[in-house]
């Protein structure tokens, strides 16, 4: 656990209980923490496909995102599902990728992010599966995630 002078706490992990997530700081840590997402060249899969257009983008207000999480929901998750990138901006990263889940971080405006999105593609496989559904969410908050 980080404590508020940003030194590290040691906590037990046997006793430590956390029910809610939530991080929160004084200014903006992580961003730029890893600027790599695997190349869609890299998959090859049953199905590939954007996952955002430009009406599924809200209209642009010149607002502040200080990150954005995409994911599909977690009763279709798939091992083998992953999210790859056709679009990036030089001044957006991904703080963490997992098969599900793609946290983007980096102040930009919310255009930025928007063209961003639009290129995430979505690899899995068909198997059993009829509607897909993703989402995404903006964060306008620079100290919480």
């Amino acid at each position: 656990v980080i404590k508020a002078t940003n030194e590290w706490e040691s906590v037990p992990c046997a006793t430590a209980q956390f029910n809610d997530i939530l991080c929160e700081s004084d200014n903006f840590k992580m961003y730029y923490t890893v600027s790599f997402i695997a190349h869609p060249d890299n998959f090859t899969s049953e199905m590939d496909r954007f996952i955002f257009t430009e009406s599924d983008m809200p209209t642009s207000t010149n607002l502040t995102v200080y990150g954005a999480t995409v994911q599909d929901k977690a009763f279709q998750c798939r091992d083998a599902d992953r999210f790859s990138l056709n679009a990036s901006h030089d001044r957006i990263g991904v703080s963490f990728d997992e098969n599900c889940v793609v946290n983007f971080v980096g102040p930009m405006k919310d255009v930025d992010y928007a063209r961003l999105l639009q290129g995430v593609l979505f690899h899995g496989q068909q198997w059993r599966r009829d509607v897909l559904r993703f989402a995404y969410i903006y964060w306008t908050n620079p100290s919480i995630r």
